[in-house]
């Protein structure tokens, strides 16, 4: 992904708002299954006997979950660059209808 993208036309609007959802959308799975498997490890690590393992369990959650937090931001930010570009298309529908060559909807009237 490019940070010098530069916005000029309506096919590029829709290519960059398509690399960031697929950018973060990515990275969420990723940072999903990582969290999933450090909280595994962290669990295999021997705990209290008294307490049956039960406190480590309890630390590797309160550890992995800070990836799922992470995760769950990704996956966010992945679907607000679809919204993006469907409220690119709802509030420009009239110079996109123009540009493509096609009549804008016609509006209702109310004079007689």
């Amino acid at each position: 992904m490019n940070l010098d993208d530069e916005f000029e036309s309506a096919a590029a609007v829709r290519e960059y708002c398509d690399k960031v959802r697929a950018v973060t959308h990515r990275m969420g799975v990723e940072l999903s299954i990582a969290s999933e498997e450090l909280n595994a490890a962290l669990r295999e690590i021997p705990g209290n006997v008294l307490a049956f393992g039960l406190d480590t369990r309890y630390r590797a959650k309160q550890v992995s979950k800070h990836l799922e937090h992470a995760a769950d931001a990704q996956k966010e930010c992945a679907a607000a660059a679809v919204r993006t570009y469907a409220a690119f298309r709802r509030h420009f529908r009239g110079e996109l209808e123009l540009a493509n060559g096609k009549q804008p909807k016609r509006h209702f009237s109310f004079k007689d």
